[in-house]
């Protein structure tokens, strides 16, 4: 079996310069508190699911190779900057990573699943307009991660791409002929489905009244206050919406049409509520 292996040079000053070789997969440097990827052959920029990594003979090939953190120093910078040229960020790439900033050059034409999975400290991203997908779990408990910017090309967001996180924002660039952004929150472009509410979003939402559809996950955990909905015969509401009974919404109140407080019971919204507010 063929064995990579990671070399580490440290100066003899207080700040930390590094510099390795992932066999011929990728090379980078840490300087100070920045990883800096300075190429990825073929292309591709850290796949767990390709590589096998050793140091010293011991394996690192899990998700964010969350093993020995104390010998790995890349997973512990803060940001990262990707060098034009990497073409694809691999599935977990940058999982469990210490990461606060990310900056993806325009060269980047995918990012895989799992990407920025678990990656706690991140707090500012930047997705090129070369991206076209947002797979599934790319950033899941991104906790610190409030706001986004999906770029103009970007054609399909998985379910649950922004699974427990965040998100207080979701913004949409105008360009984009698929998506778009109403208070912050995520809708197809024709608006007729609800794609995703931020789960940190504070206050209230009105859903518009063309949406006819919501999305799996759509609002998953979300913490505002109130929820203002307008449809006579409303959408089916389930827990893949709104959570089960170990993680459901926490919005305290639902306001619906005025006489339609059966018709909501009967489609499965008021139980995800504390309060049902009928209003003309």
């Amino acid at each position: 079996m063929k064995k990579y292996y990671l070399t580490l040079v440290i100066t003899v000053t207080t700040i930390l310069t590094a510099s390795a070789q992932w066999g011929e997969k990728i090379s980078w440097k840490l300087q100070n508190d920045t990883l800096i990827i300075i190429s990825g052959v073929p292309e591709t920029l850290i796949d767990y699911k390709k590589y096998e990594v050793r140091f010293d003979n011991r394996i690192l090939h899990k998700w964010g190779f969350e093993t020995f953190d104390d010998i790995w120093e890349p997973k512990k910078a803060n940001h990262v900057v990707i060098n034009e040229g990497v073409k694809e960020i691999g599935e977990g790439g940058f999982g469990n990573f210490f990461l606060k900033t990310v900056r993806i050059p325009n060269s980047v034409t995918h990012i895989g699943k799992g990407a920025f999975f678990d990656c706690e400290f991140l707090e500012s991203i930047e997705i090129p307009s070369s991206i076209e997908k947002i797979e599934e779990f790319t950033f899941f408990n991104c906790i610190k991660l409030k706001e986004i910017t999906i770029p103009s090309n970007i054609k399909s967001i998985a379910d649950n791409a922004f699974y427990l996180n965040a998100l207080e924002t979701i913004n949409v660039e105008i360009e984009n002929k698929n998506y778009c952004s109403i208070d912050g929150v995520l809708y197809n472009k024709n608006v007729t489905e609800l794609v995703l509410c931020p789960n940190k979003k504070q206050g209230s939402v009105k859903i518009p009244e063309s949406v006819t559809k919501i999305g799996n996950y759509a609002i998953y955990n979300c913490v505002m206050t109130d929820l203002y909905v307008l449809w006579e015969n409303p959408p089916v509401a389930n827990d893949n919406i709104f959570g089960d009974s170990k993680s459901k919404c926490k919005i305290e109140t639902l306001h619906i049409p005025i006489g339609t407080k059966k018709i909501y019971q009967q489609a499965g919204w008021t139980k995800y509520f504390k309060k049902i507010v009928e209003r003309k």
